[in-house]
């Protein structure tokens, strides 16, 4: 699958959160999986609970929700 990438883990201390950190990481590492896979695909796990994530993901970053 080396046209797919992996976000396994991301994570912000709270006392940094809502400052946009977390993306530009995605953005970094969606930039690096471009150029070292050239990668068409990434995929990452969340937890329902998680609704800050769900809400960078699905409306800022523009990624799909698949439940598994």
């Amino acid at each position: 699958y080396l046209d797919r990438g992996h976000i396994t883990s991301l994570s912000i201390l709270r006392t940094h959160r809502r400052l946009g950190l977390a993306s530009k990481l995605m953005n970094y590492a969606h930039d690096s999986i471009d150029k070292i896979q050239n990668a068409n695909f990434v995929s990452l796990h969340v937890r329902v609970s998680n609704r800050a994530a769900l809400g960078l993901y699905k409306d800022k970053l523009g990624y799909e929700v698949h439940l598994v």
